[in-house]
C-alpha cells in the first residue's frame, strides 16, 4: 500500500514539474499578418546579406563619352581682332573620350582620356583633354557630381587671317555632370573652361592684344556608355 502511494506521489510530482517549466517559457509572439519572419540562418536573411555585399563591392568598367552637341560662350567677348578681323566669341566644341570608370557602393569616378576640336566661323583647333569625374548615385538611373580636367589646344588657327598664328596651350576646365540611365546613359555637363593662347603677328599685321584669352561656360550633352 505504502509503494503504490510512493509511485503516485512520483507521478504526480512528475507531472507537475512539468508545468511550472511549462509556465517558466517566454511566449513566442505571433507574426504580423503578411509579415514574414526571417532570422539570420534563413533564405530572405542571407539574400539580402548578399545583395549588401554586392552593392558595396568595388567593378572597374570601360568607359567611353561622345559628346558631339557642345558649345563654348566666352565671357570675355569677341574682343581680339587682328587687321580689323574680329574674333568670335561662341564655339562648338565636340569630343570624344574613354577610359575607366569605378563604382564603389553608390560613387561612381570615371578617369577619361580623349580628343575632339573647338571651331567656329573665325577659329579652330584640335584638342587633347583628360577629365575625371566622381559622381554619386541618387537613384539607379541618376548620377549627378563634380568634374574636373586638362584641355591643350594643339595647334589654334585664326582662320580670317593668315598673318596671325597662337601657340598651342593648357586650359583648364571645372563643373558639375550628370547622367540617366543604366550601362548606356545620356550626359550633360556645364563647365567653365579657361585658356590663354600667345598671338604671334607678321610685322605688317596689328593684333589687339598678345594672347587670345577665353574664358567662359561649356554646354555638352551626349552619351556615355559601360562595357
Amino acid at each position: 500500500m505504502k509503494s503504490r502511494w510512493f509511485v503516485l506521489s512520483v507521478v504526480a510530482a512528475g507531472l507537475l514539474n512539468s508545468q511550472v517549466v511549462r509556465a517558466a517559457e517566454p511566449a513566442q509572439a505571433p507574426a504580423a499578418p503578411g509579415v514574414k519572419s526571417s532570422s539570420p540562418g534563413q533564405p530572405g536573411a542571407k539574400a539580402s546579406e548578399k545583395k549588401k555585399k554586392e552593392k558595396e563591392r568595388s567593378r572597374v568598367d570601360f568607359v567611353v563619352t561622345a559628346l558631339p552637341a557642345s558649345l563654348l560662350v566666352d565671357a570675355e567677348g569677341d574682343k581680339f581682332s587682328v587687321n580689323g578681323n574680329r574674333m568670335s566669341n561662341v564655339y562648338m566644341i565636340p569630343s570624344i573620350a574613354a577610359g575607366a570608370g569605378i563604382e564603389v557602393g553608390d560613387f561612381y569616378v570615371d578617369i577619361l582620356g580623349g580628343a575632339g576640336l573647338i571651331v567656329n566661323d573665325t577659329f579652330q583647333s584640335f584638342l587633347l583633354q583628360a577629365v575625371v569625374s566622381a559622381t554619386y548615385a541618387f537613384s539607379e538611373s541618376f548620377n549627378l557630381g563634380p568634374r574636373a580636367g586638362i584641355v591643350y589646344f594643339t595647334d589654334p588657327d585664326f582662320t580670317d587671317d593668315d598673318s596671325v598664328d597662337f601657340d598651342g596651350a593648357p586650359g583648364y576646365l571645372i563643373g558639375l555632370q550628370f547622367s540617366m540611365g543604366d550601362r548606356i546613359q545620356y550626359v550633360v555637363s556645364v563647365d567653365l573652361l579657361t585658356i590663354s593662347m600667345d598671338a604671334n603677328t607678321d610685322e605688317d599685321s596689328t593684333a589687339s592684344d598678345d594672347s587670345l584669352d577665353i574664358a567662359g561656360l561649356t554646354f555638352q550633352f551626349g552619351v556615355r556608355g559601360e562595357f
